[in-house]
C-alpha cells in the first residue's frame, strides 16, 4: 500500500534529484513516466489538426472558432428546395462527431441521375505524403412498409 502523500514545506521542497528519486520510490509513484505521459498527451493535442483550417497547431483559433460556429448555423438552416439537385451532392465536415479514426471525416448525400445516395469521405495521406479524399457511396433505401392483407371475408 502506498504511503500517504503530503505537500512539502518550503524547506523540504529544495532537494536534489537523488532525494526526489528515493521519495518517489518510497511513495510508489514513477514521476518520470507520469511526466512523459503528460508531455505525450500535450504534444498530441498540439499536433491535432484544427478541424476548420486543418493546420497543426491552428494559426488563427478565434477565426476558426467563428467559422465553425457559422458552419453549425448553416447546417441547421434548411435550404430552399428551388434548385434542381440532379447530379449534385454535398459533404459536411463531421470531425466534431468522429469518435474513432475509422469513422468518416465528411458525410452527406449525392443525387446521380435522379437517384439519391449517401456519400462518405475520409481524408487520407498517400505514401508520398499527398492528401486525398477516399469516397464511399451507398444507395438510400426507401422506407419499406409491410403490406397488410385486409381480407375481410371470414370463413365460417
Amino acid at each position: 500500500m502506498n504511503a500517504p502523500v503530503t505537500a512539502p514545506t518550503a524547506a523540504e521542497a529544495i532537494h536534489d534529484r537523488t532525494w526526489w528519486a528515493a521519495e518517489s520510490e518510497r511513495v510508489g509513484t514513477d514521476w518520470q513516466t507520469i511526466g512523459e505521459l503528460a508531455a505525450g498527451v500535450l504534444l498530441d493535442l498540439a499536433l491535432t489538426p484544427c478541424p476548420t483550417c486543418e493546420r497543426a497547431p491552428c494559426q488563427t483559433p478565434s477565426f476558426c472558432e467563428q467559422c465553425h460556429e457559422a458552419d453549425q448555423q448553416e447546417r441547421t438552416t434548411a435550404m430552399p428546395e428551388q434548385f434542381d439537385n440532379t447530379n449534385r451532392g454535398v459533404l459536411f465536415n463531421e470531425w466534431d462527431k468522429k469518435q474513432t479514426d475509422k469513422e468518416r471525416d465528411y458525410g452527406g448525400r449525392i443525387n446521380i441521375e435522379g437517384r439519391d445516395y449517401w456519400l462518405s469521405a475520409w481524408l487520407k495521406t498517400s505514401k508520398k505524403g499527398l492528401r486525398f479524399l477516399s469516397l464511399s457511396v451507398k444507395a438510400m433505401e426507401p422506407q419499406r412498409t409491410e403490406e397488410v392483407s385486409l381480407d375481410d371475408s371470414v370463413p365460417f
